[in-house]
């Protein structure tokens, strides 16, 4: 899957302690997917945390805006 990456999210993703990889599992297989007009918010949880991206498509190649984890699954996964 092609995915690109704002400059933004690369350096967040790697402070959050995330992977490409698993942002990628994120988006082609999300637990809850919700659209706010053009944005795109995936989660999907992981052991005791879920995982969040934001992200739009464009050309329908998704192009992430930011992610991060929270341990507050209920709030997200509702």
């Amino acid at each position: 899957m092609i995915i690109n990456y704002s400059t933004h999210s690369l350096v967040r993703i790697r402070e959050r302690g995330l992977s490409k990889e698993m942002v990628g599992k994120v988006i082609s297989n999300p637990d809850r997917l919700v659209q706010i007009e053009e944005l795109k918010k995936a989660f999907k949880q992981f052991d005791d945390s879920v995982v969040v991206v934001v992200y739009k498509e464009i050309n329908n190649i998704p192009f992430i805006i930011t992610a991060y984890r929270s341990t507050d699954t209920k709030r997200y996964l509702k």
